[in-house]
């Protein structure tokens, strides 16, 4: 069985020697996700196509953050996880990515 910080690690190690290729892959999780929420609405209207734009650049955004040093202020802490934790709600983030952009692992 892989334990949770063997796969953090190679996370870490992906995100330092292969930025290119694993924010790559994590954009397209995040596009498949909009294509298929979007072949769920049934009905399409203008605030719909803003909504799926403007979280489409969202996400592009959050592709793009860099990867920030560790804090270990509690304070810091809790709300990396609870970022981390409205994240894992969201198809195609991950609560862990989020937390090793924000450098809470």
């Amino acid at each position: 069985m892989v334990s949770f910080m063997s796969v953090m690690r190679l996370a870490k190690y992906l995100l330092e020697n292969h930025p290119v290729l694993i924010w790559s892959f994590f954009f397209g999780l995040i596009v498949a996700s909009i294509f298929f929420v979007g072949k769920q609405i049934q009905k399409w209207n203008i605030p719909v196509i803003i909504s799926l734009i403007a979280g489409a650049f969202i996400a592009f955004y959050i592709t793009t953050l860099p990867a920030s040093t560790n804090n270990d202020n509690p304070w810091f802490l809790f709300i990396a996880g609870a970022i981390a934790i409205c994240a894992m709600i969201l198809p195609g983030i991950s609560g862990a990515f989020i937390l090793i952009i924000l450098g809470g692992l």
